[in-house]
């Protein structure tokens, strides 16, 4: 009677356990070290809790995925749209500048596109096989483009934008050129959203002399901007994923 009572008692807690699992509800622990027995119902319920887990890391990347790419796809629209007005109200009249506006807003949204499949592929890799395929490209080259785009980008949106990018020499480094012009691309973002019109937003780069270990040289790339900046309070926090 004893045994059968503890195998019943068991079997509901897993019936229990699983339900909790169906219904949706991943915050509450299925089975922790506290309640170790060494049998093989306890098994089952490491099994339920190693499931759960598993579950709550899927949703929490789903969610992140989600975000990101709302994050990420914010920032070219925004720019097509500035463009677009810009040309319509009569902003950027210059022939020229009409031109290099058009081919920014085409470059753009070929950038919709690209960037859809990076976070999606981006999503898939993790940090080893993301290492492995990157590719020796020109830092500098990316760096200057940068700076062409942050100029006019700044013209439209009646922001003083200027550079300070010095190379003596091009450097190549393994990279994801996307990655890390989106990476820029979203720190300019925050300096534009947190200016207001007339203000400066100056971009620096040089290659300088570090201390760290593997290489005694850096590239090192500079957004300063003359907005309303943010609190100390919130700077140990601005790493933190999605923190605004």
């Amino acid at each position: 009677a004893i045994i059968s009572r503890t195998i019943f008692n068991s079997i509901v807690k897993i019936e229990n356990k699983t339900q909790q699992l169906a219904d949706g509800n991943l915050s509450e622990t299925i089975h922790s070290e506290e309640d170790e027995t060494g049998n093989e119902i306890t098994s089952i319920l490491n099994s339920l809790e190693k499931m759960r887990r598993e579950l709550v890391e899927i949703q929490e990347r789903k969610n992140n995925f989600i975000m990101g790419i709302s994050h990420d796809l914010r920032t070219p629209v925004a720019v097509i749209k500035g463009y677009s007005e810009a040309i319509s109200d009569g902003v950027i009249s210059d022939k020229k500048e009409i031109q290099d506006t058009i081919g920014l807003i085409d470059k753009k949204a070929s950038q919709l596109g690209e960037r859809i499949d990076t976070l999606i592929n981006f999503m898939k890799l993790n940090n080893t096989e993301a290492k492995q395929t990157l590719v020796a490209e020109s830092i500098t080259d990316l760096i200057n483009d940068f700076g062409k785009y942050a100029v006019i980008t700044g013209t439209v949106f009646k922001r003083k934008v200027t550079t300070d990018i010095i190379f003596d020499e091009n450097i190549t480094v393994p990279l994801n050129a996307q990655i890390v012009h989106r990476s820029l691309e979203n720190i300019f973002s925050n300096a534009m959203r947190y200016t207001d019109e007339n203000d400066s937003i100056e971009i620096y780069s040089r290659i300088e002399k570090t201390k760290n270990q593997k290489s005694n040289r850096s590239v090192i790339i500079k957004i300063k901007d003359t907005g309303r900046g943010m609190d100390k309070k919130d700077l140990n926090s601005i790493f933190d994923m999605f923190f605004r």
